[in-house]
């Protein structure tokens, strides 16, 4: 885990949240275009304005564009082969398995999707925790602009339980 890294990420979330349509249960990312006159070797950074205006993502998938955005090692053949394994290649190591999972759960309410991640890592309880951390929010927008403050607050880490998150709410109005 990077925790400058990830709260770098977070950061650029929330600057690039007005521009992305953010939807729970639906996709990781979602182009708000037809991609196929970008050539496939080419760096997905050189178009990430037109790659994140307008798209769908959850809370994984914002993180993945800010990755992009904020670190250039991303082509773009990797976010049309498969976002997973493109996750697993980029946030994973900047997050950790543990945390994506406590993301996920939280922005979709629900047990993080074995089949999307290598293996479970989380108890019950963290489960629980970040769950209800995310049903504290309606809009999907505001929960995930809740979770970004959330590891801002908690130095890089995603912290469902802790203090810090009232501060992360209060800070969330909308």
């Amino acid at each position: 885990m990077n925790k400058r890294k990830a709260i770098a990420i977070a950061k650029d979330v929330l600057e690039q949240l007005n521009k992305m349509i953010v939807a729970s249960g639906t996709t990781y990312y979602e182009p708000p275009y037809d991609q196929d006159y970008i050539e496939d070797c080419v760096s997905a950074q050189d178009h990430i304005d037109g790659l994140t205006k307008n798209c769908t993502v959850c809370a994984l998938g914002a993180c993945l564009l800010s990755y992009v955005r904020l670190y250039n090692d991303v082509k773009i053949w990797e976010l049309r082969r498969g976002i997973l394994s493109t996750l697993n290649n980029t946030v994973k190591k900047i997050f950790g398995m543990k945390q994506m999972q406590l993301i996920e759960s939280a922005f979709e309410g629900q047990q993080p999707m074995i089949s999307d991640f290598s293996e479970q890592e989380l108890s019950d309880a963290e489960v629980d925790a970040a769950i209800n951390f995310g049903e504290r929010y309606v809009k999907s927008k505001s929960k995930l602009r809740a979770i970004m403050k959330n590891i801002i607050a908690n130095g890089g880490v995603f912290k469902p339980g802790a203090p810090a998150r009232k501060r992360a709410i209060k800070a969330s109005s909308d």
